[in-house]
């Protein structure tokens, strides 16, 4: 069962690709959240745009399940401005629930 979960996301607001993986030792997740910290965009320069992705943590409560609709908590969190994937709301919950793990 995973205890460990990385949620991956952007500095960009408008950039929707959140990412949620789940580990089982801290060790790998600590380990892919190292790997994070590419540009947002292939051709920054290009683009015009600097943002890139960045990686937490996160200890799960023991017995943590996912929700089973998330569908209706992507629908609740939406906004006109920023719209909301399952996996926003995902990444939203595993931040709620978990406890950020801070590496020193």
């Amino acid at each position: 069962m995973a205890r460990y979960a990385v949620v991956e996301q952007s500095t960009d607001p408008y950039d929707r690709r959140t990412k949620v993986r789940f580990f089982a030792s801290r060790k790998s997740a600590l380990e892919y959240a190292a790997q994070g910290g590419e540009f947002t965009y292939p051709d920054p320069e290009a683009a015009q745009n600097w943002h890139h992705t960045f990686r937490a943590v996160y200890l799960l409560p023991k017995g943590w399940r996912k929700p089973r609709d998330l569908g209706k908590l992507a629908r609740m969190l939406a906004t006109p401005t920023y719209p909301c994937t399952e996996q926003d709301a995902l990444g939203w919950f595993v931040a709620q629930a978990g406890e950020r793990v801070r590496v020193l």
